[in-house]
């Protein structure tokens, strides 16, 4: 063993010594045997710029001298970097004089090779990069796929001081994946900050990140779609990490939607043929809706008896479609059957009815047609469009009594409940099924949850998971068509971990136990639930609507002050509107708060302040 060879740490049979690089040799056993020569230079310039960041793994002969059985590529790097940097000619490695170890280490270098710290091989990647190394070469150079290359240049782009935190641990891999979708240094910087003051997770970075912004997958984006979006002078930045896009101009986008909403509209209303057309900008709209809210009320589709022949062909059309995927021709003349079985609008219907026309959670156009205003309800009920109003259409009777066509219907569902029993995660499918978007008027199992009021009327500062933030949580389609076996069987399709999350999801908003019950004490105490995880007080939210004396006590509560005090004294003599103010600034501007010099106890105060109500 060379003399002058220093034992970092020592195991059973394996230990880390650092080697002269001129001790040390290709073995026979690494599989690694050949390397390009453009890989071994671009190992060097990744030497160069940043050492050796992984050890190799050596067997030692007899002479002291090491063998490389994992770590070729990096050990042929490391032949052409010692030329610019020579200290890089003491290597440490990983050593041992047992074979058969070193053959198992040899045979499974990719699975065994350390994991690099995340800043270390963010700044590898980098430094590569900016020596104009392709993104395919990093990758080889480092084993990796691309995909992670492209991810971790992002990373790379980053302030320094973002990657100074990451290598300190003050701040999550995730926070800082968080950061990469602003172009704004300034804004970057300050999250930073208040990621290391707050601890941030990565829910906390997202909220920071994606206010005032509106997701790629939003119904309206995928309307007017990127380049529509960018022509107009809207920014769009790529969130790598999350796979999704994040529209930075949302004023923007909803005035080029409701543009060409109207645009389209009136194109579509022109090629159906109805009297008029308006437009909605919600992606949920129905006849119902439409009646509840409007007044309008929805004709009756006129059937259309199929001819003998079309008859045969659409049967022949629907046995084909069950086989074959149909050609667009083919499958427009079966949907073109298929309208006329359901019923259309007659020409006639068309000229005392019009549309309400508005866009899917997909993107794409909908309508809801044969629609009556409440002016012109009269003439549709006189030409028989609309039953009148004082009218009951009576239903053919049945030759079976009521009673017992319900008491059969009783027997049915206990012998289809009595099988339930013995189906356990069928029943909770239905369930979850029962509470899904998928279901609105015809559910399966008897179950609607009340959601208790979980925002509050002053809504700034107030910011809870979409999960259960019922702005976002999709609500049923009305005007489903399809029955409710084919949408449950496409639910299921989502898998166990998509049920149980929607039930866990579904659950937890549905919780109403109020704050003073002992349940909810017993609750929060279990799981730390704070109201400042979700709230922040400000002016508008809390301090304007708060007494005087109780602004007193906030402001000596959070400062830590004594009644006698000049600060103390010098806040009570202000008006209560100043005071409201003044507290806004404390609790919401860090850079009033840097300026104070406040305490880490202070901070905490502050952080964690919640009227005591």
């Amino acid at each position: 063993m060379n003399a002058q060879s220093k034992i970092v740490a020592d195991q059973t049979n394996t230990f880390t010594q650092i080697m002269d690089f001129s001790d040390l040799y290709l073995s026979d056993l690494n599989p690694r045997q050949t390397v390009d020569d453009s890989d071994a230079q671009l190992m060097a310039d990744s030497l160069i710029a940043t050492g050796l960041l992984q050890n190799l793994a050596g067997l030692l002969d007899d002479n002291g001298k090491a063998g490389i059985v994992a770590g070729g590529r990096r050990l042929r790097g490391l032949a052409l970097a010692i030329k610019e940097r020579p200290e890089l000619a003491k290597v440490p490695v990983k050593v041992t004089n047992d074979k058969a170890l070193a053959q198992q280490w040899a045979s499974t270098e990719n699975l065994a090779r350390q994991s690099l710290d995340a800043a270390d091989e963010i700044r590898a990647y980098g430094n590569l990069a900016a020596q104009n190394k392709k993104v395919g070469d990093i990758a080889r150079c480092f084993g990796v796929t691309e995909k992670r290359v492209y991810k971790l240049l992002k990373l790379a782009n980053l302030p320094a001081p973002v990657l100074d935190a990451l290598k300190a641990q003050t701040i999550s891999i995730d926070v800082a994946q968080c950061m990469t979708v602003s172009n704004d240094e300034h804004k970057t910087l300050e999250a930073l900050d208040l990621a290391i003051e707050n601890r941030w997770a990565k829910w906390d970075a997202e909220r920071f990140f994606r206010e005032d912004t509106i997701s790629g997958t939003d119904y309206r984006a995928r309307y007017i779609g990127d380049k529509a979006y960018k022509k107009a002078g809207g920014l769009i930045i790529e969130d790598l990490f999350n796979e999704s896009q994040l529209w930075q101009d949302p004023d923007l986008l909803q005035q080029l939607f409701i543009t060409q909403l109207e645009l389209d509209a009136e194109e579509f209303r022109s090629g159906v043929g109805f009297a008029w057309v308006e437009t909605s900008a919600q992606p949920h709209v129905s006849a119902y809706g439409l009646e509840e809210q409007l007044g309008y009320a929805q004709m009756a589709k006129t059937r259309a008896k199929l001819t003998a022949d079309q008859e045969t062909r659409y049967n022949d059309l629907v046995l084909l479609k069950e086989t074959t995927q149909l050609d667009a021709t083919v499958q427009t003349e079966l949907d073109e059957l298929q309208s006329h079985r359901n019923g259309i609008y007659t020409a006639d219907q068309k000229q005392h009815s019009g549309l309400v026309v508005f866009v899917k959670n997909d993107g794409t156009i909908d309508a809801v047609q044969g629609l009556v205003r409440p002016a012109d309800r009269e003439a549709a009920e006189q030409l028989g469009y609309l039953p009148k109003t004082e009218q009951k259409v009576a239903g053919a009777k049945s030759d079976y009594a009521q009673a017992f066509v319900e008491d059969m219907d009783a027997i049915a569902k206990g012998s289809l409940q009595a099988k339930l029993l013995e189906n356990p995660d069928l029943v909770l499918d239905l369930v979850a099924f029962s509470l899904s978007e998928l279901v609105s008027y015809d559910v399966p199992i008897g179950i609607r949850l009340n959601t208790a009021k979980n925002v509050p009327s002053q809504a700034d500062g107030h910011k809870l998971p979409k999960a259960i933030d019922d702005e976002h949580v999709k609500s049923p389609d009305w005007d489903r068509k399809d029955d409710l076996a084919e949408r449950f069987t496409a639910f299921r399709k989502r898998g166990q971990k998509a049920r149980d999350t929607l039930l866990i999801e579904k659950f937890a908003r549905a919780m109403g136990t109020g704050s003073k019950d002992p349940l909810f004490a017993l609750l929060k105490d279990e799981i730390n639930s704070d109201m400042r995880q979700v709230w922040t007080p400000s002016e508008t939210n809390c301090f304007k609507r708060l007494k005087a004396t109780l602004l007193d006590a906030a402001y000596q509560d959070v400062m830590g002050l004594k009644a006698d005090d000049g600060a103390y004294k010098t806040f009570v003599k202000l008006k209560k509107a100043e005071k409201a103010k003044a507290l806004h600034k404390l609790f919401n501007d860090k850079k009033h708060q840097k300026a104070l010099k406040l305490s880490d106890e202070q901070i905490e105060r502050i952080q964690t302040w919640v009227p005591n109500c």
